[in-house]
């Protein structure tokens, strides 16, 4: 493994860090992160790396999630080992895109000694505690269970999974009173304001001077107003057709997307 690449990608602007662990079954070497998380930071970073990667399928090539003020990278290696990077809204993306293949490259390479070779250049970053990292014992539970759990919250995932919830309830109900429904249980909240609806009841992005791009992440304040918009909504449509959550929400939703409307049980 060559030091130098691993440097190089550190310096690039906007990346903080990097961690290396065996396929989520050891504790992640970090190498960098420690400049700007202290131990207290890095506890629930690694469990929440703990669980993304128990509940990510086995084949996944990369998964994004959002930490305090950061964006969590994870990438599996040809050799099964996961690189994680840790970077800042000032990540210059066009050179991080071209400088990261050069790095999965060497711990590819390196498959035998990568994790041993990691560690010592880790050195005191790595946690040593065994009660930060421990094998996930406990069944997933098929709707999240807290609000911030650890998904993919991309504006792109947000607009399909809102999308296919109104195609779902405009199957019983018609799509004019699908969109006169998300229409009447909207919040009063700014942060939605990134939201258009149409008269079929379908989101896009809001024309705006500036507007997000699909695959940036949402803001968290836009995230948590979300939650009782989707709520309101589905308890509404579950007072006029009979078994919603089953029909719609558990039959017309797969896992990922009801994760990311955070689905919750129903009043």
């Amino acid at each position: 493994m060559k030091r130098q690449v691993i440097e190089t990608f550190l310096n690039l602007s906007g990346v903080v860090g990097i961690a290396l662990m065996d396929d989520g079954r050891s504790r992640p070497y970090f190498y960098g992160i420690d400049t700007v998380l202290n131990s207290q930071q890095l506890e629930p970073l690694t469990k929440g790396i703990q669980q993304v990667v128990s509940t990510t399928p086995h084949d996944f090539e990369s998964f994004t999630f959002h930490f305090t003020c950061n964006d969590i990278h994870l990438y599996r290696l040809m050799n099964g080992t996961i690189l994680l990077v840790l970077t800042t809204p000032e990540l210059d993306r066009e050179v991080y895109a071209n400088l990261l293949p050069q790095l999965q490259q060497v711990l590819q390479d390196d498959a035998q000694n990568a994790i041993a070779n990691f560690r010592l250049l880790a050195g005191s970053s790595t946690l040593t505690n065994p009660d930060y990292w421990q094998p996930e014992t406990q069944a997933v539970p098929a709707y999240p269970a807290q609000p911030n759990a650890p998904v993919t919250i991309t504006w792109e995932l947000t607009l399909a999974a809102l999308n296919c919830l109104s195609d779902a309830t405009a199957h019983y109900l018609g799509k004019i009173v699908v969109a006169n429904t998300w229409r009447s249980t909207r919040p009063d909240d700014d942060a939605l304001k990134a939201l258009n609806l149409n008269r079929n009841g379908h989101f896009a992005l809001a024309d705006a001077a500036a507007p997000p791009k699909p695959d940036a992440l949402i803001s968290d304040d836009t995230y948590a107003a979300l939650k009782p918009w989707v709520d309101a909504f589905s308890t509404r449509c579950a007072r006029i057709i009979r078994d919603y959550r089953k029909m719609v929400l558990e039959q017309g939703l797969d896992e990922q997307q009801r994760a990311t409307l955070q689905i919750s049980e129903l009043e």
